[in-house]
Order: C-alpha cells, then sequence, then structure tokens
C-alpha cells in the first residue's frame, strides 16, 4: 500500500487556501486528493483581538490559539499510518474523492 502524501497550504482567514485546493486536486485527477479543512477545528470560544481601524472587540480567527491543532494532527497521523483515508469522510468538496474530512 503507497502511504499517502500530506501537503499543508497555509495563510490567513479569506486568503484564497481553499480556491487554491480546489485547482490543485482538478489539476491532479490521477490521484485521489482530499482537504482537510481547518475551519472544522476552531476551538469555542475563540481568541479575541481589538479591530485597529473600529476599536471593537470581536473573534480573532487568525490567532495561533484558534484552532485545536491536536484533532487534525491526530487524524493525518491516523491517515498516514492505517490509509483508511477514504473511509471516515463525509460531506463534498474535493474534486477526486469528492469527501471531506469531519472532525471527531
Amino acid at each position: 500500500m503507497i502511504k499517502p502524501l500530506v501537503i499543508g497550504i497555509a495563510g490567513g482567514s479569506g486568503c484564497g487556501k481553499s480556491d487554491f485546493c480546489e485547482v490543485l486536486a482538478k489539476s491532479l485527477p490521477e490521484y485521489r486528493v482530499c482537504q482537510i479543512h481547518m475551519d472544522r477545528y476552531y476551538r469555542d470560544p475563540l481568541p479575541q483581538m481589538i479591530s485597529p481601524l473600529t476599536g471593537r472587540q470581536g473573534d480573532d480567527f487568525n490567532h495561533p490559539d484558534s484552532v485545536d491543532y491536536e484533532k487534525p494532527l491526530d487524524l493525518i497521523r491516523t491517515i498516514r499510518s492505517d490509509g483508511i483515508w477514504n473511509t471516515q469522510n463525509s460531506g463534498s468538496r474535493s474534486t477526486r474523492c469528492r469527501r471531506r474530512y469531519t472532525p471527531t
């Protein structure tokens, strides 16, 4: 069995990561490509920030503490070790596997 290759795409909220991943998946038709979207792993409550423009307090989606990194890392470890990356999926967005991981 071939081990899955994990590629991380980083960037701030709304910078086009998901759009880039869609284009990437479509450009790799010979591979099964699945996306793990980090927005499914935001903590509740989120860290707060003060807007420099309005002075208002709001959720900070870009703060390093805004994501529970252990959950997606556990999923990646499982995928890499067991190769069960096509059995725990639901939803639809990725072109090749037509499924997306959901947190447990």
